[in-house]
This record gives C-alpha cells, sequence and structure tokens, in this order.
C-alpha cells in the first residue's frame, strides 16, 4: 500500500513537473525565438522581470518536486520530467544571465600600431550594480570606457549596452548611457541651469520633459542653490556634480564615471561615494 502511495505521488510530481515546463516553454516561446533581436531581447527581459516573483515560486516549486524525485526510486516518467526541468529551468537561467543585463563585452581588444592597450576583455554589468574598474595607470580603464560610449572604436570584440551594439546602433546605444568624462565637459562661462538645458537641448528632450528633468537633476546632485552661478566660479567638487548631472539627463540605464572623484577633498570624496550609491537605486554605474 505504501508502495503504491509513493507511486502515485511520483507520478502526480512528474506530471505537474511537465506541465509547468510546457507551460514556460509557451509562455517564453513567442520572445525566445526572436531572441537575437534587440527588440526580442527587450522582450524577453521584460516578461522575466514582470512575473519574476511568480517565476520565482514556480522554479522553487520545481526544485522541491526534482528533490523528492531524486530521493525515490526513478521511473521512465520521472526521468523524463527531470530531463525537462533540467533543459527549460537552464535555458531560462542562461538566458536571464545574458539578457537581464545592462552591458555586455566579449573579449574587446583595442591595439595603437604594435601597442596593445586592451587585450580580450569580457565583462558582464548586471542592472543596479556598480562596478569598479582598477588598475595602474595605462591599463586601459580610460580606453574601456571610450569604447562603451562609441568615442574610439575596437580593434575587435563586441560591445551590447541595453541589448543595443555600440558599432552597428551608436544612436539606440547612446540613449542609454549618460558619460562623465575624467575632466567634465563644462562650458565654464555658462551658468548652471542654463548649461544643463543646453545640454538637454543636444540630448532632444521635449521641452516640457527638459524642463522638468533639468530640475530633478539639480535636486538629486545638490546644485540647485547654484542654478544661476556661472560655472567658472563653482569649486572642484560642484564642477563634478555639474558635470555628473549632465550625465544624468535624458534617464540612461548606464552612468559611465571615470574616475568621478579624482582632485577632490576628503569629504567632497564621501559625499559623492554617497550620492553615488544613492544613483545605484535607478542606474546601473561603472
Amino acid at each position: 500500500m505504501k508502495n503504491k502511495k509513493i507511486k502515485f505521488f511520483k507520478i502526480a510530481m512528474a506530471i505537474v513537473i511537465l506541465a509547468i515546463c510546457l507551460g514556460l516553454i509557451i509562455y517564453l516561446f513567442p520572445v525566445i525565438r526572436n531572441i537575437s533581436t534587440p527588440e526580442g531581447q527587450q522582450k524577453f527581459k521584460s516578461k522575466i522581470t514582470n512575473s519574476g516573483i511568480a517565476g520565482f515560486f514556480i522554479l522553487f516549486g520545481l526544485e522541491i518536486a526534482q528533490i523528492f524525485l531524486a530521493i525515490l526510486p526513478g521511473e521512465p516518467l520521472e526521468i523524463l520530467a527531470g530531463m525537462c526541468y533540467g533543459t527549460v529551468g537552464g535555458t531560462i537561467f542562461i538566458l536571464a544571465t545574458v539578457f537581464i543585463t545592462t552591458t555586455l563585452i566579449f573579449y574587446l581588444v583595442k591595439k595603437y600600431g604594435n601597442k596593445t592597450a586592451l587585450q580580450g576583455i569580457d565583462l558582464t554589468v548586471k542592472e543596479g550594480e556598480i562596478m569598479g574598474l582598477l588598475g595602474p595607470n595605462g591599463a586601459g580603464k580610460s580606453t574601456t570606457m571610450n569604447i562603451m560610449t562609441g568615442y574610439l572604436s575596437a580593434t575587435s570584440g563586441e560591445v551590447k549596452i541595453n541589448g543595443h551594439d555600440i558599432l552597428t546602433e551608436p544612436i539606440e546605444t547612446k540613449k542609454s548611457i549618460g558619460y562623465l568624462p575624467e575632466i567634465p565637459p563644462l562650458y565654464m562661462d555658462m551658468k548652471v541651469k542654463e548649461y544643463l538645458n543646453f545640454v538637454a537641448q543636444l540630448k532632444k528632450l521635449k521641452k516640457a520633459e527638459r524642463k522638468k528633468q533639468v530640475e530633478q537633476v539639480m535636486e538629486l546632485v545638490e546644485v540647485k542653490e547654484y542654478e544661476n552661478r556661472l560655472i567658472k566660479y563653482l569649486s572642484k567638487g560642484y564642477k563634478q556634480r555639474v558635470g555628473l548631472a549632465q550625465a544624468l539627463l535624458g534617464e540612461p540605464k548606464l552612468l559611465i564615471l571615470d574616475e568621478p572623484t579624482v582632485g577632490l577633498d576628503p569629504n567632497q570624496i564621501i559625499r559623492m561615494r554617497k550620492l553615488i550609491k544613492d544613483l545605484a537605486k535607478d542606474h546601473t554605474i561603472i
């Protein structure tokens, strides 16, 4: 009697696993078949993230079921269920790891004549992460950032940001990037608000949205009280903040900050680091 109950339980669990696997395939197949395109990647990302909680419980339930099936003697139906679970779950995990990211770099190489500045860099940065590039002077940190922003071209390799290739889709890719170079691109004879409005126009923000975002970023980086001051009269720390404000315009997914604390005093460094941590709530930061 006991063996019959165990067998019935195993068959029931196997059927549940097969049904859930089939449901996941039906749910995700329309976007997985187009996942090689940026639009397909965005739809896949949306499907996974929008159903993230439900997906977690489904996969957790599958895992518990698999544990029970593993403990008990195997039958063809249970083996089939295990194979389906491993295949479907593994595929979803791999695709999610690859595509639910902001930035992907594949074997990036940059050469200047006979000098190799970058040799085979691979990098994955997930949404909401803060990643630091560390290395001595001349290691290629700024070169990597310049290639990611499209300022330099790579000798070989690939950079994808938010599903778009920086080489083949530069316009769409740059919409996802906010960049603060080591020397902020500031016009010293412009006032803070005037400069930010100018940058917002360059980024082609609509007039109503432009005004709203300029106000938001000034509040965020704490330069609102200096909005009518000429940039050349600001301290080094506040110039950095204005540079960061221009990077935030357009609501980019990815912020690339090249040595944002260089030249700042200890108090300014602490405040800048806190600001960067706060920004990570809504952005990915390198």
